[in-house]
């Protein structure tokens, strides 16, 4: 790693430098002076430690599973309510490697069916294809993916050349849920767009192998006004709840930022009169 790269990204790192922000992607793209998450070094790390998710998730007695699955639990459990037995399709946009299909896998029981598609970077999907499944599978666009039951996103779209393109995209997909996890959200009134400089070991899930050589990769960054990222997606969607989660969050200086995650649902003759429906039938079957 070059050493001025290195101090510089150490400074920042403890707030001891004041970071620079951009007024647009491509300008901190181009300062970036990498191929962002294109770089073949990152592709790589993920999909070599990609490669053994499965066994260490399969084989785990008791895995310690992320607890940003517990809103998709939830959200599958209901669609299971509406149609018991249904193959329960999820877009997990900007999914890596898969590590959130294989924890939520985890802590389902085998008779629930997942259709889960990860839309990832073309070099992504590409190293990936060799580990799809009967129920994971990668693709490079949305366009590739049909209507889901569920969209998920994990500190993802803040990493698009245009968050907002990306968010109404995510939208016409026409999920019953959406769940946004891992934000950082601008509570001024701009968007904040900055670089983002990380450890190449990183990226991914797991330990990295023999002979890896550490680096620092960077990135453009955008933290999305909350109000506005709100006002693309409730025309069609209702907020749920709320939950506070600060690992996704990116500091820039002393701008306000938040870690508000989304669980949202379509409004509309949707899932939530469906569910309320199959809930009265119950209670009209077995009355108190």
């Amino acid at each position: 790693m070059q050493v001025l790269k290195l101090l510089t990204y150490t400074a920042r790192h403890y707030k001891l430098l004041p970071e620079r922000t951009y007024a647009t992607y491509d300008e901190a793209l181009k300062a970036c002076h990498s191929a962002a998450y294109h770089d073949n070094d990152i592709i790589d790390t993920v999909a070599n430690k990609g490669a053994g998710l499965e066994t260490e998730m399969t084989t785990t007695t008791v895995p310690d599973v992320n607890p940003g699955i517990m809103a998709l639990l939830s959200a599958v459990y209901q669609v299971l309510l509406v149609s018991p037995g249904k193959q329960v399709s999820i877009i997990d946009y900007g999914g890596g490697e898969g590590k959130y299909y294989y924890h939520l896998r985890k802590t389902l029981p085998s008779f629930v069916r997942l259709l889960w598609t990860i839309v990832e970077t073309p070099g992504m999907t590409a190293a990936m294809k060799p580990f799809q499944t009967a129920e994971l599978r990668f693709v490079s666009s949305l366009e590739d993916v049909p209507p889901a039951d569920i969209v998920f996103t994990s500190g993802a779209y803040q990493y698009t050349a245009s968050p907002g393109q990306t968010l109404l995209a995510l939208k016409a997909r026409d999920a019953d849920f959406m769940i946004f996890n891992r934000q950082s959200l601008s509570l001024e009134p701009f968007d904040i767009i900055s670089i983002q400089t990380s450890k190449l070991s990183h990226h991914g899930h797991g330990k990295v192998g023999s002979g890896f050589r550490e680096k620092l990769v960077s990135y453009p960054h955008t933290s999305i006004r909350q109000e506005q990222f709100e006002a693309l997606l409730t025309d069609k969607y209702d907020i749920l709840y709320t939950y506070q989660e600060a690992s996704g969050m990116k500091q820039v200086n002393r701008y306000k930022v938040a870690g508000t995650n989304y669980f949202m649902v379509k409004k509309g003759d949707g899932i939530l009169p469906a569910i309320a429906e199959r809930q009265q039938a119950v209670v009209r079957r077995h009355p108190l």
